[in-house]
């Protein structure tokens, strides 16, 4: 038998072995040689771009140890030897090789080592259809997800399993052995056990069609089980999970692998009852077989990519459920204690959080900030300059934006076509004045319309004193149920009104209204609030809380604030302030019992950059790295002695990560080094102080993971 060497160039491995395509197809039909497995390994290669990978590539692609696809091929080869049996391959140290035979070998500048098909070897392959001929057989559905669940095996099912009871919070694993569940009940599709209310795997079969289908789904077609909510409501959670991932790389690599949303990925934002919701893959299926490359990349796939996918799906709705158990805790204390303030050091999102918490309400929004020249006369009235007829100049009393809102909220009632069904009144009111009586009295009283359009309450006495009824008197009645004036001639015109028009009162549960105050301790509060201080404490909202304005003299009687101001009951303030602001000192001890105290510190605004996406940076990648820099530089500052705490830096500033296209230097020299040299100023060693804080900032790695390596090299 003829020895031949192998030789080692560049990293390079090679050895004239001289096999023909011929003799190669003889080696691949031979059975003792070619197994299942064996042909699989094959195929494994080849499906690989130019027929090349290395064994780890394959084992993180397939979930199978890189020592299997090692010993094949090596066992492959030695087999092929002995069945010529012409010549061997020896190293320079004498000692056999054999996977030389099968293939070409390379060192990678990683570590790994490539292996590569001789040209040879897959022409063989080729000639001989072995890509076509080799399929996996199945007589029904059932009896092919039996097939997949085998092929999967223990390990990764047990993973599943395992990794599905943290996700969910499960008190116990699902049920083992199966990681597709069918029951052979004429069902075409199959999902992972447990995952009725939750995303999951999804696989299903079209036999008119000969297509096959999996990935992952959201299935809004049924609930499992009694309960009150609908399936809208376990799934949705999911698909906005999915949406915040769509642009990360997880989710591009799994679309440039072929799986795909199948329809506009918009509408997930928004799911309809009773649909089904599919990202994923079609494999073709003739005659109830499925191609062995097909069924062992889509095995390989549901145990890497899909799985990945699932997981992070899962984690990303956990993050986001999380976030809304919180905002829901910050919303019952505006409830309970309707004037609520977020405190805590610059960036938390204090502001952001406060937007949040009235969209999770579906309130109304008004939105302020005050500043050192804010006044009663922006917030609640005051008389402004008008221009009056011709150049003259006069002064009318304006509403301040505060009193503005607490109308809205009180008329927030909604009445069908109430503007066009008044103007009808007052059309027919003109033509034909009616006769109405007073509730109590039940003395009659002529209804008629004045220049103005206004209603006009004519008695039937010698004096016939004319009194306006207006539009507004008449809404604040319907609305409200309150009146200002003229009660016995407001009531029986606004009910006359009302029922011949049939007027319907919608939301008898007034809305939501929220008024948030940014940098609340920026103005002077006692001027800006003024006798507003009774009114807006909780226990004296609605109309036992009415107080005398400055300018109550000055009021239309028509206004529904003309006896008197108060805050609704159905209005809540919000004030954000930074306590490290040295105006929060000259914060009124009256204002400051009548909120309830919030602190947002720098660790709980590490979920803003959950919402970080930069272009063309992995979100994730990008995301990690910024709350360990920040958690990081933060642990600095609370070494220093006259620091501490109260000087963080929140996590808003990474926001700005955007405008430098991720670039962390950027965001240092141009806005926290700036911040941080400021809180230093005048201490002993500011720049010693202020390079340990770069030092600590240029750390991306985790903090907890860096203790754990000292304690476990202190231990060791």
């Amino acid at each position: 038998m003829e020895t031949r060497k192998l030789t080692v160039k560049n990293g390079e491995y090679q050895c004239d072995i001289d096999i023909t395509v011929e003799e190669w197809k003889t080696v691949l039909q031979d059975k003792t040689i070619i197994n299942d497995n064996c042909l699989d390994v094959l195929l494994k290669f080849y499906a690989e771009p130019e027929h090349k990978a290395t064994c780890k590539a394959l084992e993180e692609k397939y979930h199978s140890s890189a020592q299997s696809f090692n010993g094949t091929i090596i066992a492959f080869a030695k087999a092929t030897q002995k069945k010529l049996n012409r010549f061997q391959v020896v190293r320079d140290n004498g000692k056999p090789c054999y996977w030389i035979i099968a293939m070409l070998g390379k060192d990678l500048p990683n570590g790994l080592f490539e292996w590569t098909l001789r040209p040879e070897l897959v022409i063989a392959m080729e000639e001989l259809k072995l890509l076509e001929a080799k399929f996996i057989e199945f007589k029904n559905f059932s009896d092919l997800i039996n097939l997949i669940n085998s092929k999967l095996g223990n390990d990764f099912i047990n993973k599943f399993r395992y990794k599905r009871k943290e996700l969910a919070n499960l008190g116990k694993a699902p049920m083992g052995g199966i990681l597709f569940k069918n029951n052979e009940d004429g069902k075409n599709w199959a999902i992972n056990e447990g995952g009725g209310t939750e995303v999951q795997y999804h696989i299903s079969y079209d036999a008119n069609q000969s297509n096959m289908y999996f990935g992952i789904g959201f299935n809004t077609e049924y609930v499992p089980f009694k309960n009150k909510k609908t399936p809208v409501e376990y799934v949705q959670p999911f698909a906005n999970a999915y949406l915040q991932l769509s642009n990360s790389e997880l989710i591009k690599r799994v679309k440039d692998k072929g799986f795909k949303y199948d329809g506009n990925e918009q509408e997930l934002k928004e799911l309809k009852e009773g649909r089904y919701y599919f990202i994923g893959k079609e494999i073709n299926i003739v005659d109830n077989s499925i191609a062995l490359q097909d069924f062992n990349s889509m095995i390989g796939e549901i145990k890497t990519d899909l799985f990945e996918l699932y997981c992070a799906i899962f984690e990303k709705r956990n993050q986001l459920l999380n976030k809304t158990n919180i905002n829901m805790k910050y919303i019952n204390l505006l409830k309970a204690n309707k004037n609520l303030i977020f405190t805590g050091v610059p960036a938390t999102g204090k502001t952001y959080l406060a937007k949040q918490i009235t969209q999770e309400m579906d309130a109304e929004v008004a939105f302020v900030q005050f500043h050192p020249s804010y006044d009663y006369t922006d917030f609640v009235e005051g008389l402004r300059p008008v221009k009056k007829d011709g150049d003259e100049l006069g002064f009318e009393l304006k509403d301040g934006v505060f009193k503005a809102f607490c109308k809205k909220a009180i008329e927030n009632r909604k009445v069908d076509n109430f503007d066009k069904y008044f103007n009808n009144f007052i059309d027919e009111l003109s033509e034909n004045p009616i006769e109405l009586e007073t509730p109590s009295q039940k003395k009659k009283f002529k209804v008629e319309i004045n220049s103005n359009r206004t209603c006009v309450a004519i008695p039937t006495t010698a004096v016939a004193t004319r009194m306006s009824i207006t539009k507004e008197m008449i809404k604040n009645y319907i609305f409200n149920d309150s009146i200002t004036e003229w009660k016995p001639y407001t009531i029986p015109i606004a009910n006359y009104f009302k029922d011949k028009y049939q007027i319907k009162v919608e939301n008898t549960t007034p809305k939501d209204f929220v008024f948030i105050i940014d940098e609340i301790n920026r103005a002077e509060i006692s001027k800006v609030f003024g006798e507003l201080f009774y009114s807006i404490e909780a226990d004296y909202r609605g109309e036992k809380g009415i107080v005398q304005t400055q300018y109550a003299n000055l009021q239309d009687e028509s206004d529904v604030f003309a006896k008197g101001f108060y805050v609704p009951e159905n209005v809540y303030i919000i004030g954000t302030m930074n306590d490290i602001d040295r105006s929060v000192e000259s914060m009124d001890f009256a204002m400051r019992r009548r909120f309830a105290w919030q602190e947002i510190t720098a660790e709980d605004s590490l979920a803003i950059l959950d919402n970080l996406q930069i272009d063309n940076l992995d979100d994730i990648e990008i995301r990690t790295k910024a709350k360990n820099r920040l958690l990081n530089l933060n642990q600095q500052i609370s070494d220093i002695e006259e620091l501490g705490s109260a000087y963080h830096i929140g996590g808003a500033y990474f926001l700005k990560l955007k405008n430098y296209e991720g670039d962390f230097q950027q965001l240092w020299d141009y806005h926290l080094k700036g911040v941080l040299f400021e809180y230093l100023r005048g201490l002993p060693n500011a720049d010693k102080h202020l390079s340990e804080l770069k030092q600590a900032y240029d750390n991306e790695s985790n903090s907890d993971d860096k203790a754990e390596i000292k304690d476990a090299e202190n231990d060791g």
